[in-house]
């Protein structure tokens, strides 16, 4: 996801599949990635969280 900062939900589950929605939820329950909405969609970012934790800078 790192790679691709601001994708859209639909793009994730076109890339990765539909299980992607609750991995997505669960991330956004825990801090480590933020959903803003883009139009009709939402844009799924990475927090500093995630960057810290996973050593992304």
């Amino acid at each position: 996801m790192r790679k691709n900062e601001g994708i859209t939900k639909r793009s994730l589950f076109l890339k990765l599949g539909g299980g992607i929605y609750e991995d997505v939820s669960e991330l956004a329950e825990k801090g480590f990635v933020s959903q803003k909405k883009s139009g009709r969609k939402k844009a799924v970012s990475t927090t500093t969280k995630f960057k810290a934790y996973f050593g992304q800078e």
